[in-house]
């Protein structure tokens, strides 16, 4: 007798499926009925207690427009114990466990006993990494949603050198009270 199940996973159940994203706030995604494809990362500070892997995993590619830092969370909203990890621009499908730029279980500034996810990694223009969204073990799952945030800071302004100053003047009292345009910065 063979029994055969016939399961409905995510869309982007499978590393080489993965969903294109951007940077945005309260992303909904879904790990129901995922399968887990992703490498094992043997000794990792990431994976050191449960399985060395990310379970029911589901995946995402992500090429920003920008060069800087990226924070990716799900601290806020989801009903399971996560984790995630960046792999390298270039990196296969499914990624070898040395190309694993970054990851996360656990998240230190996630509510206390959410074992949510938090975590930060530098990014260049134009390069294309994969994310890689699931579970801290077997059979954790569920749905939620994340957020991809550019945390990199501002452009500095243009008098942000000393060699590089803006005259500027003080007003009186009296002048302040008509002063029609505000001199603004950074």
């Amino acid at each position: 007798t063979v029994q055969l199940t016939i399961v409905n996973g995510p869309q982007n159940d499978f590393c080489g499926n993965a969903t294109p994203i951007q940077t945005g706030m309260d992303q909904a995604f879904s790990t129901i009925d995922a399968i887990t494809d992703g490498p094992e990362h043997d000794n990792n500070p990431c994976f050191l207690f449960g399985v060395n892997t990310a379970t029911n995993d589901i995946w995402y590619t992500f090429t920003p427009d920008f060069t800087g830092t990226v924070q990716w969370t799900n601290c806020e909203d989801s009903n399971f114990d996560s984790r995630m990890g960046v792999y390298q621009p270039g990196s296969a499908c499914p990624p070898l466990p040395e190309d694993l730029l970054g990851c996360n279980d656990d998240g230190p500034d996630c509510p206390t006993n959410t074992f949510r996810s938090d975590m930060f990694f530098d990014v260049t223009a134009g390069e294309t990494y994969l994310l890689r969204f699931g579970g801290y073990d077997d059979g954790e799952q569920g749905i939620g949603t994340f957020d991809l945030i550019n945390n990199s800071p501002p452009e500095p302004p243009a008098n942000d050198d000393c060699a590089n100053a803006i005259e500027t003047f003080i007003l009186t009292p009296a002048e302040a009270d008509d002063f029609a345009d505000a001199q603004g910065g950074t």
